[in-house]
């Protein structure tokens, strides 16, 4: 780049942002412009200025990078984000500044010569036409979904909120881009809400380097910012960054500092050294036996450092106690229901039978049978009924899939809680995800804790992969281990177990954990504490095309709800069955 071209774009960046400071990073980005396409280079330089005047750039870039991650196409989203931005800063640019009307369009016209042979063949560049026509000549014939997204990109002419900004572009993509996108992995909202957790596994090397990972982070936000500020049509292609590859590579120094990872952003182990150790000799064997468990009360229980994990954490129990609030009175009455109908049940079994005997106490009304017939069930007796008792472990997905339906997972295991504690039955509740090599099980209460202890539910968090087989394992092992006859594990998952594995320098990499070997492992743990005795029902909230697995998991007892709010109800119906099977 020539140093007066790379001046004069920096000056035009730095008096429309009137940040004079930054450096002009936007506009070391650019090339040196081809011939006739001055304009364009000028106007780009323009609008990356005017984002940063008007407009948080951080917020839009990592935004940008959230929505990427959660597989969004990193092409499409920049080309929406680039009409978004420019609907956004055009109309006070141009009232601020009189020439830049007159660049903007020979940058719009210059586009249209050089690239419509390439927009005009999908909706997201036929969109971009209709924009620039618009722009140059006024309003011409459209079709109702470009007309819709028109509409979306001219409300933004008169805002300066970023949020705003945030919120075209996403309603823009999941219009254009994907229309399943907000059914398979929500809204705005949700998107916001990844962590800087699950953004590191789109580079695991930096996983154990927060410096290095901001800065690897850094770079490619600013990537994206630069490029969602370029004129629209620009066909530059980046890196793709969003998927997180199956297998990753590590080495003993990584590995050897994991266990601290681990601890720093979901908590330190609830368990003595001795009895993890125990555990993972135990249970991690087989299509396990590369991976390690971490049972913990969680970060928010006892944090370590109050780093971005715990800020999320914390956030996002706020979210879930807001949720409970608005939905008190409606969770009050699922308690008083559940446990109503469950006592019911309960009493029935436990109460007393009598029948005729030939001992027991005597019935006056038989006596004239004595000396006249063959004295026979002149006494009646009473049978306990089968006194068995109960314990329940509820074990939840806590995986990044679950994330839009985090707060209502969280009021639901604390309806199911709060029935059983009333009716003073042990129960456990463990949520589980998986990071690297390694199954985290979040333990919100323990059998023995009392009611207080229910609404640590609330603590409830997603992230990072699912490895279910090994879940069940680890669960059902301190099931077993109680003195009740009726042992119940209740899971809740998405009937996708899916989990990265790691492989080490040197050492043959283990199986991919996931797809149909994954499904296989999962169903066959289940059948193995089933055949030892424990009642096992799999609530499954996820697509329908994933209706197969969860079946080949769950058999017949399995429960498809289509709505989160129905889990406790179904966890309600399928106690009582169990109870009114045991008298």
């Amino acid at each position: 780049m020539s140093f007066q071209w790379e001046n004069r774009l920096k000056n035009m960046m730095w008096t429309v942002s009137g940040e004079y400071e930054q450096g002009g990073s936007a506009a070391e980005e650019e090339q040196e412009p081809e011939a006739g396409s001055v304009d364009i280079a000028l106007y780009d330089a323009v609008k990356q200025g005017a984002l940063t005047r008007y407009f948080n750039r951080d917020e839009l870039s990592f935004y940008l990078i959230k929505k990427i991650y959660l597989g969004a196409e990193e092409g499409k989203l920049l080309r929406l984000a680039r009409l978004a931005a420019d609907s956004a800063t055009a109309r006070r640019l141009m009232a601020e500044r009189a020439g830049i009307a007159s660049i903007r369009k020979a940058a719009f016209a210059e586009t249209l010569e050089a690239q419509f042979g390439t927009l005009v063949k999908d909706e997201i560049g036929r969109l971009t036409i209709q924009w620039m026509k618009q722009e140059l000549s006024g309003p011409s014939a459209v079709t109702k979904r470009e007309e819709q997204a028109l509409s979306l990109l001219a409300r933004l002419q008169d805002s300066s909120d970023t949020r705003m900004l945030l919120k075209t572009i996403d309603q823009l993509y999941n219009l254009l881009g994907d229309p399943r996108f907000e059914q398979k992995y929500g809204d705005l909202d949700q998107v916001l809400a990844v962590t800087l957790d699950d953004l590191k596994e789109m580079d695991w090397r930096d996983f154990l380097k927060e410096e290095a990972l901001e800065e690897a982070l850094e770079a490619y936000r600013r990537q994206l910012s630069n490029q969602a500020g370029e004129v629209p049509g620009t066909d530059r292609k980046a890196p793709r960054q969003g998927s997180c590859p199956t297998v990753i590579q590590v080495d003993e120094e990584a590995l050897q500092k994991r266990q601290t990872y681990v601890e720093l952003n979901f908590g330190p182990s609830c368990l003595p050294e001795a009895e993890t150790n125990r555990l993972n000799r135990l249970l991690c064997r087989g299509a396990h036996d590369h991976c390690r468990l971490h049972f913990t009360e969680g970060i928010l229980t006892h944090p370590l450092k109050r780093n971005y994990q715990y800020q999320y954490a914390r956030k996002q129990k706020e979210q879930n106690e807001i949720y409970y609030r608005r939905h008190a009175a409606l969770t009050r009455k699922s308690v008083v229901i559940l446990t109503s109908l469950l006592k019911k049940s309960l009493v029935r079994r436990n109460e007393s039978e009598f029948a005729a005997s030939e001992s027991g106490r005597l019935i006056p009304a038989k006596l004239w049978m004595v000396g006249r017939t063959e004295p026979r069930r002149l006494f009646l007796k009473e049978e306990k009924r089968n006194q068995e008792d109960f314990v329940v472990d509820i074990l939840i997905d806590a995986s990044g899939s679950q994330r839009k339906r985090q707060s209502q997972v969280a009021v639901q295991g604390y309806i199911i809680s709060e029935t059983l504690s009333a009716l003073s039955i042990p129960h456990r509740i463990l949520s589980f995800c998986s990071f690297w090599d390694t199954t985290v099980l979040h333990r919100f209460r323990n059998y023995e804790d009392g009611p207080e202890a229910n609404s640590r539910i609330f603590d409830l968090f997603t992230s990072s992969n699912n490895r279910d087989g090994l879940a069940i394992r680890a669960a059902a092992e301190g099931l077993l281990r109680r003195p009740e006859d009726g042992k119940v594990l209740i899971v809740l998952s998405d009937g996708r177990p899916n989990d990265r594995v790691v492989s080490r320098g040197g050492i043959e990499s283990p199986r991919m954990y996931a797809d149909a070997y994954a499904v296989r492992d999962t169903a066959y743990e289940v059948r193995k504490i089933r055949s030892r005795g424990v009642s096992v029902l799999g609530v499954f909230a996820g697509e329908e095309e994933d209706l197969p697995a969860e079946r080949r998991i769950f058999g017949k007892d399995f429960a498809y709800i289509r709505d989160i709010s129905g889990f406790s109800h179904t966890v309600g119906r399928y106690f009582k069955q169990l109870i009114e099977e045991a008298e």
